[in-house]
């Protein structure tokens, strides 16, 4: 991606009936700031419509970007730098995520209330 260098904190797939679909996920507990959550969000933009994860991975899935964070402020801000185009990406507020004293409660569900940039809540489980 013209020398850039984009590194997900993970990389899943989920299978469902009749697709598997991956995800980038990005767990943001730190605040880069506005020009490098944009930066970061135009390449994945780039990434995901230029196609180059599919001939870089070998792969035909589709690919989405998960971004947790901590905080609703921080949501709405994550949501605001996002790309105003077509959009693959989904945040969500994960409070837990920020205490470092102590693990999240093992049944809290990542798969459920995922939020796009206009708003609408989306689940990932399988339907």
């Amino acid at each position: 991606m013209n020398g850039r260098r984009l590194v997900p904190d993970a990389i899943f797939v989920i299978e469902y009936p009749d697709q598997f679909v991956c995800f980038a996920y990005e767990l943001d507990i730190t605040n880069h700031g506005e020009t490098e959550y944009r930066e970061k969000f135009e390449w994945y933009h780039d990434l995901i419509f230029d196609g180059v994860y599919k001939k870089h991975l070998g792969m035909t899935q589709k690919l989405y970007v998960l971004t947790a964070t901590i905080t609703p402020v921080r949501m709405n801000n994550l949501i605001s730098y996002l790309p105003k185009r077509s959009s693959p990406f989904l945040v969500k507020t994960i409070p837990q995520y920020g205490l470092f004293d102590k693990a999240p409660a093992p049944n809290l569900s990542i798969l459920d209330e995922w939020q796009t940039a206009k708003g609408q809540l989306v689940s990932l489980k399988v339907r």
